[in-house]
């Protein structure tokens, strides 16, 4: 047999001897499993009248060792919105760099005014209002996040549209998500043109962590794109679930990339509105040449942090020179 147990009676009372194949199993997995057993008897014998589906098997070392492993209650900000703590970053820092895009380098108050100004284009046009969804449908940019941010300023929530999908895919995302307005170029070039007349203040209307954040759409692989509504405070937990993770602070800077109709593209885009931290935003023409342009952008704006997948990852490292790697000493943490 695989396993088995021999229990004989002896004058001291009742000895159990295991026998396994090692093939299968490893001198501690049977230790461990005698235990079990040895606290199951003992679970019987103290509660005879129990059913023996509440009877405990772990003696109290394995289930602290269980409490350590579920233990991953971290504290983040659960009564405010995503809004009021980018609030609080400008307020503290807002002369800081918020984000960079080619030639263009925006602190936090800049960016601040420019999304006040941009949601009281939305409110004054479209009335667009708290529970609201409105669909962005822009390259990455500057104002992709200006864009996002004054969205979020109106209570609303935003659907990322990456402007490369199909325009069937697209169609439909709109039609069911329902949106008030889509923003896209010209939708952007309408406001830009007439940016002055709107102000640099915005009355934020009240926006609790349960109003919807943004709606993402599954990939649809397995048939109709799924739209997936995430609320602020479970944007906000996972944010500052990064924020402790890679103990990341506002010396940091973090690189863009990736589509924001990606949901892991987040940590790139939105982990600066709350910690102060740098986004450097890549242009749209980023991955026509992954190597360069990763050494460059990492060494041309300090990057500290990036994302790949794994399959990326192991083809750059298998192309970088001694002096390519040279050049990415700023870097911290790959993602």
């Amino acid at each position: 047999f695989d396993l088995s147990f021999d229990i004989l009676e002896h004058k001291e009372g009742l000895g159990v001897t295991i026998t396994y194949c090692t093939a299968l199993f490893n001198e501690s997995t049977i230790f461990g499993l005698s235990r079990h057993f040895e606290t199951l008897l003992r679970s019987i014998v103290s509660n005879s009248s129990e059913n023996i589906g509440v009877l405990s098997l772990l003696p109290e070392i394995d289930k602290q060792t269980l409490f350590d492993f579920n233990a991953t209650d971290m504290y983040y900000p659960d009564s405010d919105s995503l809004v009021t703590l980018f609030s609080n970053r400008v307020s503290a820092t807002p002369d800081t760099i918020a984000l960079v895009f080619g030639d263009v380098s925006l602190t936090y108050k800049e960016l601040d005014d420019r999304s006040n100004q941009f949601a009281n284009y939305l409110q004054s046009n479209y009335d667009v209002l708290v529970g609201d969804l409105v669909g962005i449908k822009l390259d990455r940019s500057d104002w992709m996040i200006v864009s996002i941010l004054s969205v979020l300023k109106t209570g609303a929530a935003y659907v990322p549209i990456d402007p490369v999908y199909p325009e069937d895919r697209i169609s439909y995302m709109l039609s069911d998500s329902s949106c008030k307005v889509c923003i896209d170029q010209e939708e952007l070039s309408t406001f830009r043109s007439k940016e002055g007349e709107y102000s640099k203040l915005f009355s934020v209307p009240a926006i609790t962590p349960k109003n919807l954040a943004y709606v993402i759409y599954t990939s649809g692989t397995t048939g109709t794109p799924k739209g997936v509504i995430i609320q602020h405070e479970s944007l906000i937990s996972r944010l500052f679930f990064y924020k402790d993770f890679y103990s990341l602070d506002c010396n940091d800077s973090i690189l863009f990339y990736r589509s924001f109709s990606f949901d892991g593209a987040l940590e790139e885009y939105m982990l600066p509105f709350i910690l102060g931290v740098k986004c450097i935003i890549a242009d749209a023409d980023f991955k026509l040449d992954l190597h360069s342009n990763f050494v460059s952008y990492i060494l041309d704006h300090g990057i500290t942090k990036v994302n790949m997948p794994p399959v990326l990852l192991h083809d750059l490292l298998d192309t970088l020179t001694a002096s390519d790697i040279a050049k990415l000493s700023s870097l911290r943490h790959v993602v």
